[in-house]
């Protein structure tokens, strides 16, 4: 599983997938998701919005948004079907 030293010690819900937004005193807020385990142990990554590259961030400095299920998707049809 990823992250668990971070989400054990920070008590954070840190996941890849998640939505957060960057929460750092002297910094413009910035939304984006985080993004695979990081080789720092204390940090996660995140891929802000609008960026090609993802960032380590310090747990404490993020805002963790709850995740939220998409629509259901709806069910295949094999349109290309021979009757």
């Amino acid at each position: 599983m990823a992250y668990e030293y971070v989400k054990r010690y920070y008590n954070v819900p840190a996941e890849p997938g998640t939505r957060v937004t960057l929460n750092e005193p002297g910094c413009k807020a910035k939304d984006g998701v985080i993004v695979r385990k990081s080789c720092y142990d204390s940090h996660v990554h995140v891929r802000f919005d609008g960026t090609k590259f993802d960032v380590p961030c310090h747990p404490q400095g993020l805002i963790y948004h709850p995740r939220v299920p998409g629509p259901p998707q709806p069910p295949r049809t094999n349109e290309h079907a021979v009757a």
